[in-house]
Formats: structure tokens, sequence, C-alpha cells
């Protein structure tokens, strides 16, 4: 006879971790066909962590949210029954063929399912490719497993004393150690940046590490054509704004994260330019070539300044300063007029101006 839980008869065991027991199960009055999770509890001296995924849970109704179905946390064995997400975990999914766009779009998901927590107040402490699910359409993530997360308003955790949070990896510098000062929503935001990360290089490095020669992505970390690699500059900038030691500097919630995102792809989709001369940046005009900094007025008699930029025939009237970017392919040039720009320049260049 099938092992069962209340009304829940267990199809087949999923995992078994440290602190529950996962089971595929169903309601014989439904049939079959239509399946769930039952998480049972393993040891009891974790119940506390059950009862605020359930808490979390009933708080949040959203469609990247893992949906609770049922809960006994009073019984000999207790358990949750939640939503089966067919596509398994998002560790486990086959992005090769995803585009840089489709994979933000899947981002896009994870934002809005942990942007949902962030209004009601919950910080969820541990996310992670492992607790982020994908639906049955193969794309659609669904934000889980809630047991260590943070109520603000009440200012209520569920922590073993000495007790680290979260995947190391992922986890927020200031929780290391199992300190819990320092709680709010940027904790998420620096895991949803390493989230981001692993989405676009397969692999996560253990600390603030993206802009690194080894670890940045529009460096030789991906193998891709180079009008792909420009892609990933928009990226590196949300990751600018995530994966960042101080949490004043990091984007500050889910929410903000998600706009952010949103810009960066609308600019893909438009073909549009990182404002950092140190990122690829393809010509316009025939998708080949890489525009070169060849010119700019703000370095005055300096070498690539004043003087270069008349060379390409342009006067400087009124105080005008320009910059210049020519193709090293079919010799497009671009020019900005970048004294009239409003408040502190957007543009970031390398050590100086592109010599090759």
């Amino acid at each position: 006879m099938a092992k069962q839980y209340g009304r829940w008869i267990v199809e087949r065991s999923l995992s078994e971790g440290g602190q529950a027991h996962t089971f595929l199960v169903f309601d014989p009055n439904q049939g079959a066909d239509k399946r769930y999770v039952l998480k049972r509890l393993r040891n009891r001296d974790r119940l506390a962590r059950f009862e605020t995924e359930t808490r979390a849970a009933l708080e949040l109704d959203h469609q990247n949210v893992v949906k609770q179905v049922e809960f006994d946390l009073t019984g000999e064995k207790p358990f949750i029954v939640m939503e089966y997400c067919q596509g398994g975990a998002l560790s486990g999914i086959n992005l090769s063929g995803w585009s840089v766009l489709d994979r933000l779009q899947l981002f896009r998901g994870i934002c809005e399912g942990v942007g949902a927590a962030h209004s009601h107040g919950i910080v969820h402490r541990d996310l992670k490719p492992d607790n982020i699910f994908i639906a049955a359409d193969g794309k659609s993530p669904v934000v889980g497993d809630f047991g260590l997360c943070y109520f603000l308003e009440r200012g209520e955790r569920v922590t073993l004393t000495g007790e680290a949070v979260g995947a190391t990896k992922y986890m927020a510098p200031e929780l290391e150690d199992g300190r819990t000062d320092r709680i709010g929503p940027q904790v998420d935001v620096y895991s949803m940046g390493k989230i981001l990360y692993w989405l676009m290089a397969g692999k996560v490095f253990d600390r603030e590490k993206h802009r690194t020669s080894k670890w940045n992505l529009t460096g030789d970390l991906v193998d891709a054509p180079d009008y792909k690699i420009a892609d990933l500059a928009f990226v590196n900038e949300l990751l600018d704004k995530s994966v960042v030691l101080e949490p004043s500097k990091r984007f500050s919630d889910a929410n903000n994260f998600r706009a952010n995102l949103d810009r960066s792809i609308w600019r893909i989709q438009r073909s549009a330019h990182a404002l950092d001369m140190a990122e690829p940046q393809i010509c316009n005009f025939c998708g080949i070539g890489h525009y070169k900094d060849v010119g700019n007025s703000m370095l005055g008699d300096e070498k690539f300044g004043y003087h270069e930029v008349e060379k390409f025939g342009i006067r400087h009237v009124e105080d005008s300063k320009w910059l210049l970017l020519w193709c090293n392919y079919c010799g497009n040039v671009v020019t900005f007029r970048i004294d009239l720009l409003q408040g502190k320049s957007p543009w970031k260049f390398p050590l100086g101006p592109n010599e090759s």
C-alpha cells in the first residue's frame, strides 16, 4: 500500500535534505494526473522554519512564488504541500541556445517573485538556483523555500545560533558567520545579482569579482560573437548595483532591480550601446567593426584631445567639447557634444583613450 500523509498519497520520493524529505504526491479525489510536492519535516527542532515558510506562503499570492496548498504543523510528522513545478529546479535547467534576452526575461520573473515578497516586508535570505523552480512551460520561474525568510515589520527570523544563512556563494557578505544585524531587501538583491551572473555564465564566484579579468562577462569568459557579447555589457551594469560589498550601493529592493532590468532589456532590444568604452562597442553602420575613442575635447592638448578632434574637420566654437568614435572596419564616425550634457557625464573610459 502506498505511503500516505493525510489525504496525500506518495507517488515517489524527490529528494532528501538535512531538514526535510520531499515527495511527489497526489490527492485521490483529484486523480493521479494532478501532482503536488509534499515536504515532510525530518527534524522537529526545525519546526520553526516550517512555520515561517507557511506564514510567508499565506501572505504571498503571486504567479512567481510557489503556491502552498495545505499544511499540517501539529501532527507527528509535520508537512507542507505545495504546487509541483514540472520544470524542476533552476539549477538543473539547460540554458544552451538561450539568448541574453531570453535569460533576462527569465530573471525578470525571479525579480517579480522576490519583489512581491519585498512588497510584503519579507526578505527571503536564501535565494539560489536550487530554490527557484521552473513551471511546466519551461521558462517561467517560481521562487520557493521561504523557510529562512525574515519579516521586516515584526523583526522575526529563524536561524540557529552561529548558523550561516544561505548558500555561501550566493549569500550577501553581511550575513556571513550567522550575522543577523543588517537584514534588509538588499540582502536578496546581492543574491539575485549572483543568480543573474550564473544565468549568463553557468558558474559563479565567491565574492565581488564580476569586473575582474577572469570573471568579466564581456571578457574571455563567454565564447560568443562580439555582437552578442555587447549585450552582456548591460548585465555588467546591473551587477555593478547588486554584487557589491556595501548594501547602500545596491538596488534598494527587488522591485527597483526589476525596473532597472526593464530598462536594460529595452536598450538591448534597440541595439543601444553601454556608455563605457571598456565594453565592446559594435559599429552601428557595418555591424562588424568596433568603435574606438579617437578624440575627446575634454582632454585639452593631451594626446587624442582637442587637436585630434579638429583633424576630423570639427571646429571648436563657444567652448564646445566633442567626443569622437571611429569604426576600425568601415570608418564610420559618431560624434557627441559632451559639453551640453546636464550634470555629470555618463561616459566611462579605461585608463586612457583607446590607441589601437
